[in-house]
């Protein structure tokens, strides 16, 4: 970051930026390598760790889903909470 090599505190930095002191602090902390923050880099680490992170889906197990999708088709007549969240 540019203005931390120049000497300023995080909290200029934060208000320059216009975010809180504690985002500034934790985005260096992060995605500084060797002490060197660089927002190119920074982006690449983001973009890497978000790949990990997204929620797997719950019905991705093609047996669970047909057990499932028998048990909203089969509803015998009645109006029941599983049907009506299928539907």
């Amino acid at each position: 970051m540019i203005l931390r090599s120049h000497g300023k505190r995080l909290a200029e930095i934060a208000s320059i930026v216009g975010c809180d002191v504690g985002t500034v602090s934790r985005e260096l902390r992060r995605n500084s390598i060797n002490g060197i923050y660089s927002a190119v880099e920074a982006q690449k680490q983001y973009e890497e760790r978000r790949k990990n992170c997204k929620a797997q889906k719950k019905l991705e197990d093609s047996e669970l889903f047909d057990i499932v999708q028998q048990k909203c088709n089969t509803s015998n007549g009645r109006h029941n909470k599983l049907a009506s969240v299928c539907n």
